[in-house]
């Protein structure tokens, strides 16, 4: 294993990321923070799922341009908690290009 290590993230697999092209699971934030931006986003979907609030369905931003309708979207991607695991493994020089949510719903049968 090669691991290196950032400010707030312990050892982070860079191998295994080149190898698999994820890491999971990677705690990046406490429980607390991690329910706070959930109902953040789930408010967001409410608030924006709403017939005629957007020009596309609600879910179509979710895929590509996540953070122009959602401000949660920009902050976590812009969060240094974050961008610590990214960094260790990609190194210092990072632009967020873009914000993406993929959803899952429970019981759901779509991937």
């Amino acid at each position: 294993m090669t691991a290196v290590t950032g400010p707030s993230t312990g050892a982070v697999d860079v191998e295994r990321y080149w190898r698999d092209g994820f890491l999971f699971p990677l705690r990046v934030v406490d429980a607390e923070q991690a329910q706070q931006w959930r109902a953040e986003l789930e408010a967001t979907e409410a608030e924006w799922s709403v017939p005629g609030r957007l020009p596309a369905p609600f879910a179509d931003y979710a895929r590509v341009g996540f953070h122009v309708v959602c401000a949660t979207a920009a902050r976590i991607a812009q969060d240094d908690r974050v961008l610590d695991v990214i960094e260790a493994v990609l190194g210092p020089d990072l632009m967020v290009w873009a914000a993406e949510l993929i959803v899952k719903e429970p019981h759901s049968p779509k991937v």
